[in-house]
């Protein structure tokens, strides 16, 4: 029997940088969008500008897949939290994560 364990948040933040740092946007992505969820799961929304986020990385890769994901992940959250998009988009964030750079 093994045990699944989850990356901490600070694990995810540090893949995040990690694969920017050399140059995989699809890593990069998939980091942000596990952080993203990770985040709202602990009940910080400052995951919704995370996944958000990882949704224009998915878009500039063409990944119609992996932006699926991230709309119903937003779509769950804005369930969960019983608010509006734009009641997310006032957090402020507390990521230390910096938005993606899309310069190619």
């Amino acid at each position: 029997m093994s045990l699944h364990v989850q990356p901490s948040v600070g694990e995810l933040e540090s893949m995040v940088l990690l694969h920017e740092a050399e140059g995989n946007r699809v890593g990069a992505a998939r980091a942000r969008l596990a952080l993203g969820r990770a985040l709202l799961a602990a009940s910080d929304l400052a995951g919704r500008e995370i996944l958000e986020d990882a949704g224009t990385c998915f878009e500039e890769l063409g990944d119609e897949e992996s932006m699926l994901a991230v709309d119903l992940a937003l779509r769950d959250a804005a369930y969960v939290f019983e608010e509006s998009p734009q009641s997310f988009q006032s957090g402020r964030r507390r990521s230390s994560v910096p938005p993606p750079r899309l310069d190619g």
